[in-house]
Formats: structure tokens, C-alpha cells, sequence
């Protein structure tokens, strides 16, 4: 028997599920691991007083993008100097920024999301970025371009993954996210999905998608 079938070209993808809101003073749970970053100098000239992704490898790092967000600097080299070795507090300094990237959907089927970014980072309904944070060595994603709302990418399908889906098949997501696809109607022009978006068994959203369109 001939089933009926959807797949993520056809509603031009998922693009990014996220966890539950951060703030961006949570601290991460992580075991104890030591890197090393450039060693600092005392040699006149040579002092290094400040660190990013270049020259300490525990901040995070999207080396396809050439993406680094992550910093930080000793704002008073003078705390330093001679034979004090003791930072102060208040004078060294850990800063993050935000970064955007392009949505797939829109750099490679020309999609637009709403509620997304521009190419300056300011929220519109046709936007074509979503802005990445480097939070204590981890990928974050900022809410709406918010670095104060942060939350964790539970999925981002690569330029060539697909997923293909048959009428009441449920896609475990991760994290206790799935995708079921409810109905399909091939008949409809465009055609049409019904999809259902839930997190631990609760059902969060579910849409009608037009074949082309976007569901967030």
C-alpha cells in the first residue's frame, strides 16, 4: 500500500528547537578539565593580557563560520606588574557577544522566518539570521536576538540531511522534543501538512504548513 509521505524539503525544514530559557548568569554543570591559553608574558612588549577562541581553545569556536564570541581581558595590566601576581577584583573581565548566522532555509531555498533577524541582528517577519552566543565554552542560541535569553540548539539539519515522514509517524527529536506528522492532503494546491509539535509528551503547537513554508 502507496503511504503518503512528508519530509523536511517540503515545509523547507526545522530549523532550530530549543530547551527551556537560560539566563545568562546560569552557571553550566561540567567536570574539571584544564587548557592551556597563551601564557602570560611579562616581558615589556610581549604582555598578553587578553584571550579569545585565538589563544585559548576552551572558548567556543565555529570553525566553519570563523566564529568566536567569547573574551577575556585583564583591564589593568598594571595589577600585574613587578612582583603582584594577585588580580584584583573588578580587573579581570569575561565578556560575550553575539554572533548571526543564515538560516539554511533562507541561504539555500530563499525562506524567510518570522520573528527572525536581519542582516543586522533587528527582529523582522522576514528574517534571514538567527544570532549564536559562546556561553562558558558552549554554543548558545540568543532568543530573538536576545543575549539575555538563552537557550540550547536541540537540532540543525546540514545542507544535504532530509528526513522523510509517513501519516501518525512520530520523529523523536531529542531532548524530549517530537514531530508527528497528524494528516497530509496531496490533493490541496500547494500541498498541505499537519504537523504537531511536542516536548515530554505535551503538545506545544500544531500547524497547518503550506509545502514551501516554514514551521517554527
Amino acid at each position: 500500500m502507496d503511504k503518503k509521505i512528508i519530509t523536511t524539503t517540503a515545509i523547507a525544514g526545522i530549523l532550530l528547537l530549543l530547551l527551556a530559557v537560560l539566563p545568562a548568569s546560569a552557571a553550566i554543570q561540567a567536570n574539571s578539565v584544564e587548557i592551556r591559553g597563551t601564557v602570560y608574558n611579562d616581558a615589556v612588549g610581549e604582555r598578553t593580557t587578553y584571550w579569545d577562541a585565538n589563544n585559548f581553545a576552551g572558548f567556543w569556536y565555529d570553525l566553519k563560520n570563523n566564529l568566536k564570541s567569547e573574551e577575556l581581558n585583564i583591564t589593568d595590566a598594571g595589577v600585574i606588574a613587578g612582583g603582584d601576581r594577585t588580580i584584583d577584583e573588578g580587573d579581570l573581565a569575561y565578556t560575550t557577544t553575539r554572533k548571526l548566522k543564515k538560516y539554511k532555509v533562507n541561504s539555500m531555498e530563499g525562506k524567510f522566518v518570522t520573528d527572525g533577524l536581519d542582516h543586522t541582528g533587528v527582529v523582522t517577519d522576514y528574517g534571514t539570521h538567527y544570532a549564536v552566543v559562546g556561553w562558558q565554552a558552549e554554543k548558545y542560541i540568543a532568543l530573538k536576538g536576545d543575549a539575555r535569553k538563552i537557550v540550547k540548539q536541540v537540532l540543525e539539519q546540514g545542507s544535504t540531511d532530509k528526513k522523510t515522514m509517513t501519516i501518525g509517524e512520530t520523529w523523536d527529536i531529542g531532548d524530549g522534543w517530537t514531530l508527528m506528522a497528524q494528516s497530509i492532503d496531496a490533493k490541496a494546491s500547494p500541498r498541505q501538512a499537519w504537523l504537531v509539535l511536542s516536548k515530554d509528551g505535551v503538545k506545544l503547537e500544531d500547524e497547518v504548513v503550506e509545502n514551501g513554508n516554514v514551521f517554527l
